[in-house]
């Protein structure tokens, strides 16, 4: 549990593990089914998802299937059989940069904060591990995002996966109106 400020207690709704990480991916599924905590304990897997693809968007539901913003839900079938958080890392990591650049103070910005100097050095420099090439196809325009070689994004790609992550749980994280 977590104390608020008011006392109220929140608890952690659920957890997400990279499974797409090197050869982690059978150790992530076994631990997310075998744990204590199993209920609360999801694969996670990003996909870069180009122009020339359809978008999450446009997937069709099927029975068994979350659908969301630019994210899904869905069972793996084969060796690893289990439910995958499955979300589109392209938009994601474009939806985060247009958080750090909206304007401290305006709805939807993104603020990091902290007083150590070496930390904020380090999460700045995952932050800033890769870059957007503008790529057009089927009438989209899509960022396709790359590492800069010698870089490490793990960072990055855990904030991304927190937003999509908090759109699952319900967070509205549109701030166009739609």
């Amino acid at each position: 549990a977590w104390q608020r400020e008011d006392g109220a207690e929140l608890y952690i709704e659920k957890c997400v593990i990279d499974s797409a990480w090197g050869d982690s991916t059978k150790t992530v599924y076994r631990f997310c089914k075998e744990s204590p905590h199993a209920r609360i304990l999801l694969p996670s897997k990003g996909k870069g998802i180009s122009a020339a693809q359809r978008p999450m968007t446009e997937y069709r539901k099927e029975p068994g299937v979350k659908l969301g913003f630019n994210w899904r839900v869905y069972k793996v079938r084969g060796q690893l059989t289990a439910r995958l958080f499955e979300y589109d890392t392209n938009f994601w990591k474009s939806f985060f940069r247009q958080r750090l650049f909206t304007a401290m103070g305006d709805p939807g910005g993104l603020t990091v904060c902290g007083s150590d100097e070496e930390q904020t050095r380090l999460l700045a420099e995952h932050l800033s591990s890769e870059t957007a090439t503008i790529t057009n196809g089927n009438g989209r325009r899509v960022d396709v995002w790359k590492l800069i070689p010698g870089r490490d994004n793990h960072w990055l790609d855990g904030v991304v996966c927190c937003m999509a992550i908090a759109s699952m749980l319900g967070c509205d994280l549109r701030f166009d109106g739609s």
